[in-house]
């Protein structure tokens, strides 16, 4: 309601009413029960606003306008989308007020209209082009707004189809065949339950033409669902496309892709897109005005977006100069029918008449005609004036007929001629022949579809008619071409538009046309996978077009699931829907976590449970206790101690719904470490000089250390003669299981009196036990002592104790103690010795059970017993040799001569063992007859060829056993050579001088030792999967280390550890490639290179350092196109450490930032699961939809 108010006084109400089209005219008046009824259009309130609101204002009136809701099209207009377009506005009033009061009142409600209707949600949308890209954005290859022609001939369009600019695919080089251009609009919002409908103009010009899609996207579900498609060279003019969108949508977007066919010749085009039916709609559309006596109008009750057809008979024209016109009723349920229909005979300046019959009525008939007039028709039939031969004729109408050059008469020679049949998109042309006589086989007429000469439906030659032909194209080329000689009457050929056009397939479904589209021709519907026909799946064409609707193809439903006990079940039920199952918090999932309703309408995988979450038992930490919950349930708490303190980790740690323990794993300081780099720890002084700490040298020259690692312990020589210091560890126990006492020594000058290591024990009585002594001068070299400490009772002291210096040049340093408990009471788990300690000064060694230090760079000979003579029988014979850290042993035996095997066995052997925790042997036990399992057909025997055997380490033992026979064989003789690991290994593949894939040995400057790794030429690879045996779920601990089947053709992951030992020290490249398994759409290796490719150390979580990409496959690790998947700075995350639980549901470890975008670790697989979630192998740029076969990551140096 609108109250229009003057000063005090009340101005009597206007009825205000509104239409969804706008009127030419300024207004117009009616009178309505007693009422005056005007309606002025939105360009009336345009040139009047003004100048009316001047005046209203020199009348000193207050507008006052206060509005409900009591009218209901005035409520419609406000809760949903009037066209912006057109607003009219019926006002009511009584005629007792004055003109000029009504018309100030009309303009300020249309003003306050026209602001309303801009809050209105957006009921339809258009985009040309012309200025902008309206929000478009591109995936994979980019599409390119043009004006003009595009840039290669032979394809795409000449120009836009409205106004200058559009949107095209560029399918040259560097693009290959299979490649996807995705157009993506800006999200769309529908507000109402009308029918969407999306209409384009698209160009599909070009030998070479590959596919064009339209998909709607729904913005919840990221689910595209199929909307058009076509295939194939449709000739060079624009065409016209309208579909509709499901009706369940209510947040999409759409999408243009094409696809590159097999050449460039595949430019794709797309112009004046919009979309309607966003806003809501009236049911039904209102009755449309009737026409004049002459109109004849087509009309029924129908919904929103229906047609009425006004038809004037044969001589009488519309306004617009044709014999029918069609409106279309819009959202608002109205027609924009802006005057009467109304049938009249006009003046043409020319009009070419062709019927064989027909009416001419004079202008403006049946009503007087107008002065001045000249008209002019031409009447065109068969007989008479005989027919010509056009170059060109494009000939619109819905029937007709062609007739040969000067038909009825001979036809001339030397004849070309051709004409263009076009009847209306989606309708097809039939063609017969009731006449043909030509010379046959010279003179030949030839039929194509479309606007080209490719695809050939029929010729005519001879006096032989060909049957009719049907041609399922609504565009047909007619060439007529004679020699130049003998000719003859010629033909005549006559084409009408077939009954039926081809129909909309229905939604998720498609149709097959069997013969044309002709009376009498039948087409069949399919429907997809996962989809089921209701309806006839056949229909047949009659007079009045197809006799059945078309079908419709709902998805399969595969029945609701229920949830598990304490637990939830999510997601749809139809076909390719997938639910997913989750737990109330303190309950862990067991069983499939996805499961996807297929094809068959029936649920993939097995139905979950939840049980009750349960973390794995915490044990105590070495040194110390563990208290608190004893079911280790969700919400369990314990607490821990250190005896001896706190070296890293948490101390109190709670069981999280996840089924982990929060925070960090527990490690207690030993009794006994000390680096000395804040104090001496726990240890006490005492004797005549005290212990110092120092770093770097000593200062003193030729005596101590040159090197360091920090702070160290040391005895200052200058300062105490001949006296004793020592220094004492806390008390600690030894009960139940062996220990290893480790520490490193310097004991380097001319005057190095003793280092002793005593164990102190407490008990009924004390006692005091030397367990390790060493006297004299070792170098400079920081040697590692270990010593082993088996179960004893009662409590302990560890004392270190220095003396015997007699002058100067006697400083002995000790650092890094450390007490390392064994597993249980047997001490067999350290490799460690108790041989005495042999000096040979580069003397050759001929015994057992020694220990012998290699000094760096040197070379000690090692023989058998009695060599070069027999050896003895019975032998057990071990030689334990060590060299400095940061140095390898290699050996090389230059002499072996062993027992003969009997029965295939050893009698007498020889083995070369590591020392290292948990290794296996470096060679095996070997006799003369055994060398070849080592791969050799005997042992090198020169120097230049050492045979590495010795490689983790500064450690190594040779054993040698005989049995009780003499051989009377020499044994053997062996030279072993202490060098620079760094020297002998290479730090990457790229240093060592083989080529080809093969298995190589490295040495990373910040590597503890040499690890294997997989080379292709100069790369190192770190990452490979080819066969998907190996399951790369993996823990944090797993992802570290490196796990799979390092070998050519093996799955495998180097290790985290390592791989950032090779990248902290120097600068790599990283190389991808990559396959799908898709490999018609998606052939050869796509790859992805990183200029820049650095991991940090585990305390930093292996950090991810990289940029600078280039390659084929697209950029998914630093600069994606998305707001997640950029990797630079993220750190490695697996199931069981992983905050955003990406590892958790994609199945492997990566640098994680969102979930999907692209992680080579993902579950390997191609089923369909893979294709929806994204949750195996994908790289998220070129073909991220598509499931990845085979992957490599490999590195080189810059």
């Amino acid at each position: 309601m609108v109250m229009l108010m003057a000063g005090p006084k009340m101005i009597p109400r206007a009825m205000v009413h509104l239409d969804g089209k706008c009127s030419p005219h300024d207004h117009t008046e009616k009178i309505v029960n007693g009422a005056t009824v005007m309606q002025i259009s939105r360009s009336t309130i345009a040139r009047l606003m003004w100048k009316e609101l001047s005046q209203v204002r020199r009348m000193g009136v207050e507008i006052v306008m206060m509005i409900t809701l009591a009218f209901p099209k005035l409520q419609r207009c406000l809760t949903r989308s009037c066209r912006s377009s057109c607003t009219h506005i019926n006002m009511t009033r009584h005629q007792t007020r004055d003109h000029k009061l009504k018309m100030q009142g009309y303009l300020f409600l249309c003003l306050l209209l026209v602001g309303v209707q801009t809050l209105h949600a957006q009921s339809s949308w258009q985009c040309s082009f012309e200025s902008n890209l309206c929000s478009f954005t591109s995936e994979g290859y980019g599409w390119t707004r043009l004006t003009g022609a595009t840039g290669s001939s032979g394809t795409g369009p000449s120009g836009a189809y409205d106004g200058r600019y559009y949107m095209y695919t560029e399918t040259s080089s560097p693009r290959r065949t299979g490649d996807r251009f995705k157009l993506v609009s800006k999200q769309f919002v529908k507000t109402g339950m009308c029918p969407t409908k999306l209409t384009f103009y698209y160009n599909m010009y070009g030998r070479t033409m590959g596919t064009f899609n339209v998909y709607a996207r729904d913005v919840a579900t990221n689910k595209n669902t199929l909307l058009f498609t076509r295939s194939g060279n449709l000739g060079s003019v624009w065409l016209l496309a309208q579909v509709d969108l499901p009706k369940e949508l209510s947040k999409f977007k759409i999408v243009f892709e094409g696809i590159r066919g097999s050449d460039y010749y595949s430019d794709l085009a797309v112009d004046k897109i919009s979309l309607r039916g966003l806003g809501d709609c009236v049911e039904f559309c209102s009755e449309p005005p009737a026409g004049t006596d002459q109109v004849t109008m087509v009309y029924n009750k129908v919904p929103f977006d229906s047609n009425v057809t006004y038809t004037c008979p044969e001589g009488l024209y519309m306004n617009n100069g044709t014999r029918n016109v069609t409106y279309r009723c819009d959202e608002n349920g109205t027609w924009p029918i802006t005057e009467t229909p109304r049938c009249q005979a006009d003046c043409p300046s020319y009009r070419l008449l062709n019927s064989t019959s027909g009416v001419i009525y004079s202008p403006n008939y049946p009503e007087n005609y107008p002065v001045s007039q000249n008209c002019r028709w031409s009447i065109l039939v068969p007989t008479g004036r005989s027919a010509d031969c056009p170059s060109y004729r494009l000939l619109n109408s819905t029937s007709g007929v062609i007739y040969s050059p000067n038909y009825p008469e001979n036809y001339p020679v030397s004849q070309n001629c051709r004409w263009s049949i076009v009847v209306p998109t989606g309708r097809s042309v039939r063609i017969s022949f009731p006449v043909l006589q030509t010379e046959y086989d010279y003179d030949v007429l030839e039929l194509y579809a479309g606007y080209n000469r490719r695809n050939l439906l029929a010729t005519a030659s001879g006096d032989i008619p060909p049957e009719p032909v049907k041609t399922n194209s609504s565009i047909v080329d007619v060439y007529w071409k004679s020699d130049m000689s003998n000719t003859d009457r010629g033909f005549t050929l006559m084409y009408n538009m077939t009954p039926c056009g081809i129909p909309k397939p229905p939604i998720n479904g498609s149709i097959e046309i069997i013969e044309g589209l002709d009376v009498g021709d039948s087409i069949t519907y399919q429907c997809r996978k996962g989809h089921d026909l209701v309806g006839k799946a056949t229909a047949v064409c009659t007079l009045q077009g197809w006799n059945s609707p078309t079908p419709t193809c709902p998805p399969k439903s595969c029945g609701n699931l229920t949830a598990p006990a304490n637990g939830y079940v999510s997601g749809g039920s139809l076909y390719s829907n997938r639910v997913s199952y989750s737990c109330q918090r303190g309950y862990m999932l067991k069983g499939d976590i996805y499961r996807m309703c297929t094809a068959e309408g029936v649920w993939s995988g097995a139905s979950p449970t939840c049980e009750v979450t349960t973390c794995k038992q915490l044990q105590a930490p070495e040194f110390g206790k563990i208290s608190g919950a004893e079911n280790y349930v969700f919400g369990a708490k314990v607490k821990l101690s250190c005896r001896y303190g706190l070296k890293s980790g948490s101390l109190q740690r709670e069981c999280s719904d996840g089924g982990y323990w929060t925070g960090y794993t527990t490690i207690c300081k030993d009794p006994l470490e000390c680096n000395f780099e804040n104090g001496f720890c726990q240890y006490s002084l005492s004797g005549t000089q005290t212990w110092l700490r120092n770093r770097g040298r000593t200062s003193s020259s030729g005596t101590g250390p040159s090197v360091s690692n920090g702070y160290y312990a040391y005895i200052e020589a200058s300062n105490g003669g001949n006296g004793t210091r020592t220094m004492t560890s806390q008390r600690f126990s030894l009960a139940k299981r062996c220990h290893l006492l480790q520490f490193a020594y310097n004991m380097n000058g001319a005057d190095i009196g003793t280092l002793n290591v005593y164990l102190k024990t407490f008990a009924q009585t004390t006692s005091q036990t030397l367990v390790w002594s060493l006297s004299g001068d070792q170098g400079d070299v920081w040697e590692t002592a270990k010593i082993v400490l088996p179960p004893k009772s009662g409590y302990h002291q560890i004392i270190f104790e220095a003396s015997g210096v007699t002058e100067y040049r006697g400083d002995i340093a000790i650092d890094d103690i450390n007490l390392t408990p064994g597993k249980s009471s047997d001490c067999s788990e350290f490799q460690s010795t108790k041989f005495p300690v042999v000096y040979t000064n580069g003397t050759a060694f001929q015994g057992c059970n020694a220990s012998i230090l290699v000094k760096p760079g040197t070379t000690q000979v090692v023989m058998s017993p009695r060599y070069p003579y027999p050896y003895p029988p019975n032998l057990s014979c071990l030689t334990h040799l060590y060299t400095a850290r940061g140095y390898t042993l290699l050996v090389n035996v230059t002499d072996f001569s062993l027992q003969s095997p009997r029965n295939s066995f050893c009698q007498d052997s020889l083995a070369v063992t590591r020392l290292l925790p948990n290794a296996t042997s470096s060679s095996k036990a070997v006799c003369d007859i055994e060398l070849e399992k080592l791969g050799l057909s005997s042992f090198p025997t020169d120097q230049a060829s050492l045979q590495k055997i010795a490689t983790d380490g500064d450690e190594l033992m040779f054993n040698f056993r005989t049995d009780d026979i003499e051989s009377g064989n020499s044994g053997y003789k062996a030279y072993v050579s202490s060098v620079k690991a760094s020297d002998y290994y290479p730090r990457d593949c790229s240093e060592d001088p083989a080529d080809g894939s093969r298995i190589v040995e490295i040495w990373p400057d910040r590597a503890g030792g040499p690890f294997l790794a997989l080379c292709d030429g100069p790369y190192t690879v770190i990452q490979q999967r080819l066969t998907g045996y190996v399951d790369f779920n993996r823990t944090w601990m797993e992802y570290a280390l490196g796990f799979g089947r390092l070998r050519e053709k093996g799955d495998f992951w180097l290790g985290n550890n390592k791989t950032y030992a090779l990248t902290s020290q120097k600068r790599y490249k990283l190389r991808i490639e990559m396959t799908y398994f898709d490999y018609v759409s998606h052939p050869g290796t796509y790859v992805a290179e990183y200029s820049t490719f650095q991991l940090e150390d585990a305390s930093n979580l292996f950090r991810l350092k990289i940029g600078g990409y280039n390659g084929t496959a697209g950029d998914s690790m630093y600069n994606t196109p998305e707001s997640f998947g950029k990797l630079n700075g993220k750190a490695f995350g697996t199931y069981d450490r992983d905050s955003g639980k990406c590892a958790y549901d994609y199945g492997g470890g990566w640098w994680w930032d969102g979930c999907s975008y692209g992680a080579l670790n993902n579950r390997y697989g191609n089923d369909d699961m893979c294709q929806k979630t994204w949750q195996c192998i994908t790289w998220g740029t070129v073909h991220k939809d598509d499931p990845i076969r085979t992957t490599v990551m490999k590195l080189i140096p810059l």
